[in-house]
């Protein structure tokens, strides 16, 4: 929990479970998909157009990946704790977006 929260970025898969956990934390991260794994191929694509990570390919220098990640305009959304799924779910297209 303190490395969490002392932490600029966070380096993590693109798990559907993780994303949430860094989302309400508000974290800024950086997402690897696990190759092969389309669920988290497509997360990682769709929260990186949303400005909500960086992503990188597992192949990729991460040390490549921080210095473009501490240049990139992140856009974290400020979602309560309680609305996390419902959010991360319309941000998918999923579901459709409740006001």
């Amino acid at each position: 929990e303190a490395a969490f929260s002392s932490s600029e970025f966070i380096v993590s898969r693109a798990g559907y479970t993780t994303v949430m956990e860094l989302l309400t934390l508000g974290k800024k991260s950086i997402l690897v998909p696990t190759p092969g794994q389309t669920e988290q191929e497509y997360l990682a694509k769709r929260l990186f157009e949303q400005q909500w990570c960086y992503t990188c390919e597992q192949d990729d220098h991460i040390l490549n990946a921080l210095q473009k990640a501490t240049t990139f305009t992140y856009a974290l959304p400020a979602i309560p704790s309680s609305n996390i799924a419902q959010t991360v779910m319309a941000a998918l297209q999923l579901i459709p977006k409740k006001e």
